[in-house]
């Protein structure tokens, strides 16, 4: 049964190979002469110069007797150990004068260290050259600083020898052979001055055979000594750990004039036949202190391995940071966390401590990879423990890579996670069985339709890369620190890789796959972390993650994307009577706290270019944002600001423009609603998540827009993660960061009002009533009942973060449980805006239609007619937004012409259904081609639409006309254009409903019967029509569901997009425009058939 030796270094003159430890040498003298060099520099000429002799530094090694056998098929780079069949070896070490064995980037001890000229550590015998040793046929003396070893391989034990500092990196070579019954064998020698070498690590399987130099009598005192750490032969226990003392070494030694003295430590024997020591016990230790040399070990576990990058040329290296601090949640700019609530800082580690979801990650956002003609190996470690509870199996941890690509944007590959898709990478990963794994996180997605991702994933359901060899696995329950080593080696075009698992300088275990493609591992980064328990308080424990190369730049994109800890700000312009602008500012961050993030200002920019502190402000709970307000910004406007502090001592800056109105041209509004992230997610990549929306945002940017107006549903609560209400603002956050992540760039420079819906208060459908506390009732969901699920405390802390950045609100408040209204004016350019809240208070027709039996805002009576729905004491707007709306319609500022309501939802319900069918049935819906219709549908009535209760609707809408405003709403999932009829058709305001960022439902308005007063030439689907409540209104256009062929389908067959309204600043005559999400924003042929439109003002 073959042998190994691994870690052993070799070359000739600059070259240095894999033979030994760096700056190390060695031979081997073998009973029978069968050696065979695997894979070494150079094939025979390489041997001829190793095994005779060759230079170090100008000191020649000395080469014992060794037998080659020559192998023409040898590669050029050695990359393999030597194999050896037979289990009685010799090795030779020299370490040449001043040389060490540390790593030559380590400001640590050196590994070997020469501290005596003395020969002490001679154990046991040189063999007499063998008469087939014919090859080579070489000895000489030894000489001071030489070690000379002898070790019989009878026993299945590795003992490991830990010096204080950690140790270096190690790398593999490259084929270790594939039986895990396969014997290993090495040499560790480590600096041992009396504080360096502290502990002992007795790893291994134990297999049977007897002790050497023990009799029985003294193996089961020794068992008795050892007490709790003695260990029967056959129990196959691994993994315990005993303190290196000198009393404990003292302990070991056997003193008999009468036979050589013998050292056990573990189960690895030294034996003194030098007569010149001392015949006492601890005449050993000067040896020890000297070197601690040890022994033979059987896979599967794993020995000691060189540097390794063992070459002189300079090592490049990342260390991606993890902020030492003692306790925070925010893990960090550099870090993206799969949830918030997953992750946290803890004296300077990353833990993972929450798994009631499978497969963690936090993604490196300072660099990817993304190999361009890399020569020399890509290595990647991470430190790794676990937390919390006996690890079960199935668990795992470990290194993602190549998550996305680099067609993907990084910001959507930093959310892979949970479930393996196309483009999700590979995990490099430990098992709860310390084995070493490379995970396929690519393969197809199993599962139907699903907007959240599938919660039941376990090891099982995961499968190996294509070509996986897991060489050998030590089988040690994972328990302690442990290392991650995973090398990448370029190789014609491909990539080699080979994954490690250490604990010092112990090898654990080790695979390895061969022949990937670029494809395959380049993209994001990540630490993973899973485990088969679905708990919080467990996890496992990163002490970070470092990358080292000789060429590292060849390696990585090193664009950084590191965010926070300001994570965005909005803010507002309002223009007073007398013409003086206030600036209301949010600044939002992520959950830190007070202590972390101190005092918090805002500067501005003064027109000789300098910074002047306007502000001060301090984080609110909850919310994690700061406020701040300025009276009077008119020297400012068109001028920088910036918000700046210093956070655990480091110092954070964002900046943006105070916009001013445009005086010269129209004012462009971009209007834009409902992000949805993924509606069926079957890929890490466009094809399956439309997050971070970066073909919207481009061409929305494009229009160069003055004011942004987000009409609600900014998260979407089961979006890629399902809700979590037991961490609800953690799980808010995470949700509404992947907003900021998408957008922030936008609002940036830019006013912006945005506001909240159902979706982002955690509802399906919310009626308000008043902001009451939801509660089951009379049979009813707790939803149906109407209210708020969600406390007031949690419900405001969401609302800072959307509208903190809104003018003081113009109604009073609190309302309900104590929820605060935000109902407000603003003025800008020509726009005069009234912010309104149209579910705060509007009651459930669950509640108030008890005949209509409804449930989920559709009427299940088959025999009730909606239009009889009216109750005329339902609430809409509720009297206080009712009151300030009234008014606001008949306050003109003349310096504001065009006056706009902006809502979450249109105040009609412009949707049809097949008769008898409620929103059900929409998923199933056919999406037809361009110029093809539905057969018989019918106008939809909705609850959760505006168009009821009617009579409060229609009080709303009568001050709309009033005001002879324009509506821009969202929430419907399909784009229109509307005009109310308040007494009769086309008396009312026109609504204005952008396409949705992204649609989940193929939802349309195609009725049967064609409009009243139908213009010739316009798609039948518009004309004067009367909604599912009976409301009146004159449908202009609309961006129903159509067959393109466009690709991704699920995005684009649903017609997604975002709407554009200029606002001529004379008179306040407006265009609207409804673009398509596709469309080049320079073709204005390219928008949604019916737009642009044009509504003139009246006044």
């Amino acid at each position: 049964m073959p042998l190994r030796v691994i870690g052993l270094e070799g070359g000739t003159g600059g070259e240095r190979g894999w033979f030994a430890g760096e700056g190390i040498s060695a031979t081997l003298d073998v009973v029978e002469p069968r050696i065979r060099v695997e894979g070494c520099h150079a094939a025979e000429d390489w041997m001829r110069r190793a095994f005779h002799g060759f230079d170090v530094s100008e000191r020649r090694l000395s080469i014992v007797e060794v037998a080659v056998m020559r192998d023409p098929s040898l590669s050029k780079k050695l990359t393999r150990p030597l194999s050896v069949e037979r289990s009685m070896l010799k090795i030779v070490i020299r370490i040449p004068e001043g040389m060490g064995c540390g790593s030559e980037s380590d400001d640590r001890p050196s590994r070997l260290r020469v501290i005596e000229d003395r020969r002490e550590l001679l154990v046991g015998e040189g063999s007499e050259s063998g008469e087939h040793h014919h090859q080579v046929r070489r000895r000489q003396d030894i000489r001071p600083r030489d070690v000379v070893q002898r070790v019989r391989v009878d026993e299945a034990v590795l003992v490991e020898a830990i010096e204080d500092g950690g140790s270096d990196p190690v790398i593999p070579s490259e084929d270790r052979g594939q039986q895990r019954e396969r014997f290993l064998a090495s040499v560790l020698l480590i600096t041992s001055d009396e504080d360096d070498v502290r502990r002992i690590r007795f790893v291994g399987r134990v297999t049977g055979g007897p002790r050497c130099c023990l009799n029985q009598q003294e193996r089961g005192e020794d068992d008795e000594e050892d007490g709790k750490h003695a260990r029967n032969v056959s129990d196959g226990t691994v993994g315990r750990r005993i303190g290196l003392s000198r009393d404990r070494v003292s302990s070991r030694l056997r003193s008999d004039s009468d036979s050589p003295r013998t050292m056990r430590i573990g189960r690895t024997i030294f034996k003194n036949r030098d007569p010149s020591m001392e015949h006492t016990p601890m005449s050993f230790l000067p040896a020890i202190n000297r070197f601690l040399t040890v022994g033979v070990f059987m896979a599967p576990t794993l020995v000691v391995g060189a540097p390794p990058i063992a070459d002189s040329a300079p090592v490049d290296s990342r260390s991606i940071s993890i902020d030492q601090v003692e306790s925070r949640r925010w893990i960090g700019s550099a870090w993206q966390p799969s949830r918030l609530q997953d992750w946290r800082l803890e004296e300077g580690r990353l833990i993972n401590d929450d798994s009631r979801l499978p497969i963690r990650t936090a993604h490196v956002l300072s660099l990817r990879l993304e190999p361009s003609s890399p020569t020399s190996p890509l290595v990647i470690r991470a430190n790794v423990r676990p937390l919390g509870m006996p690890v079960e199996d199935g668990a795992f941890a470990g290194i993602l890579i190549g998550a996305g690509h680099s067609e993907v944007d990084p910001r959507l590959s930093a959310l892979v996670q949970q479930v393996p898709a196309p483009d999700g990478g590979l995990l490099a990963v430990v098992d709860a069985s310390t084995t070493p794994r490379l995970i396929d996180f690519s393969t197809e997605k199993k599962g139907g339709f699903s907007w959240s991702l599938p919660s039941n994933i376990t090891f099982a359901d995961l499968k190996p890369v294509k070509g996986e060899q897991i060489e050998f696995a030590s089988g040690v329950t994972t328990q302690g620190r442990m290392t991650l080593i995973l090398q990448i080696t370029p190789r014609e075009g491909l990539f080699d890789l080979d994954l490690e698992i250490r604990d010092g300088d112990a090898i654990f275990g080790m695979t390895k796959v061969r022949g990937l493609g670029a494809d395959q591992i380049d993209g994001s980064i990540a630490l993973v972390s899973h485990r088969e328990l679905r708990k919080d308080g467990i996890g496992w424990a990163f002490d970070g993650l470092d990358l080292q190369s000789r060429d590292l730049d060849r390696w990585i994109d090193e664009t950084d994307h590191s965010w926070g800890p300001v994570l965005g700000v909005t803010y507002t312009l309002d223009r007073d009577d007398a013409g003086i602008h206030a600036l209301k500012l949010n600044a939002l961050f992520p959950p830190v706290s007070t202590d972390d993030l101190g005092e918090v200002a805002l500067e501005l920019e003064t027109r000789d270019r300098a910074w002047r502190r306007i502000a001060t402000g301090s984080l609110e709970d909850l919310s994690f944002t700061v406020p701040f307000e300025v009276e009077d910004v008119e020297e400012y406007l068109g001028r920088r600001y910036r918000v700046v502090g210093s956070m655990n001592g480091s110092p954070y800056e964002w900046s943006g423009e105070i916009h001013a109105a445009p005086t010269d041209r129209e004012l462009r509004i971009a209007s834009l609603n409902c992000v949805k992230n993924v509606t069926a997610h079957s890929a890490w990549n466009r094809a399956g998540v439309w997050f971070p929306h970066e073909d919207l945002t481009e061409r929305v940017a494009a229009h160069d827009a003055d004011f942004l107006f987000f009409a609600g549903d900014q998260i979407y609560e089961g979006d890629i993660n399902g809700v979590d209400r037991r961490k609800i603002m953690l799980d808010y956050h995470t949700k509404y960061h992947r907003w900021l992540r998408a957008f922030a760039e936008l609002v940036r420079d830019r006013p912006s009002v945005i506001i909240p819906d159902d979706h982002d208060v955690y509802h399906g459908n919310i009626w308000g009533a008043g902001g009451i506390l939801a509660k089951a009732k009379d049979g009813l969901t707790v939803q149906d009942a109407g209210g708020y699920k969600l406390s007031a405390e949690v419900v405001n802390a969401i609302h800072r973060t959307q509208v903190g950045n809104l003018p003081a609100r113009m109604i009073p408040g609190p309302i309900g449980q104590g929820i605060e209204p935000y109902a407000t004016r603003i003025r800008y350019g020509p726009a005069d805006f009234a912010v309104v809240a149209d579910r705060m208070w509007k009651d459930s027709a669950s509640v108030m239609v008890p005949e209509g039996k409804v449930r989920n805002g559709w009427f299940r009576n088959p025999d009730f007619d909606p239009k009889d729905s009216d109750v005329a004491a339902a609430e809409f707007l509720g009297p206080t937004q009712e009151a300030f709306l009234s008014a606001w319609a008949t306050d003109r500022d003349p310096a504001s012409p065009r006056k706009i309501v902006l809502s979450q939802t249109p105040w009609v319900n412009a949707a049809t259904l097949p008769p008898g069918t409620d929103d059900g049935v929409v998923p199933g819906l056919r999406i037809h081609a361009k110029g093809e219709y539905a057969e018989n549908d019918m106008p939809a009535a909705d609850t959760d639409s505006g168009g009821w209760p009617q009579t409060a609707r229609t009080r709303a809408v009568r001050s709309i006309s009033d005001a002879d405003a324009i509506h821009l709403a969202g929430d419907q999932h399909l784009g229109s254009l509307v005009q109310y009829g308040v007494d009769t058709y086309r008396d009312g305001g026109f609504v204005f409903t952008p396409p949705a960022i992204a649609n989940t439902w193929p939802r349309r308005w195609m009725p049967i019967e064609p409009g009243e007063n139908h213009v010739d030439g316009m798609p039948r689907y518009t004309g004067d029509f009367v909604d599912g409540f009976g409301n009146l209104m004159t449908v202009w256009a609309v961006t129903n569901p159509e067959d393109r062929g466009l690709e991704p389908r699920r995005l684009f067959d649903l017609s997604p997009g975002y709407g554009i309204v200029k606002i001529d600043p004379l008179n306040g005559d407006a265009t609207l425009e409804a673009w398509p999400r596709w469309a080049d924003p320079e073709d204005s042929s390219a928008q949604y058939e019916g737009w642009p439109f044009e509504v003139p003002s009246r006044r």
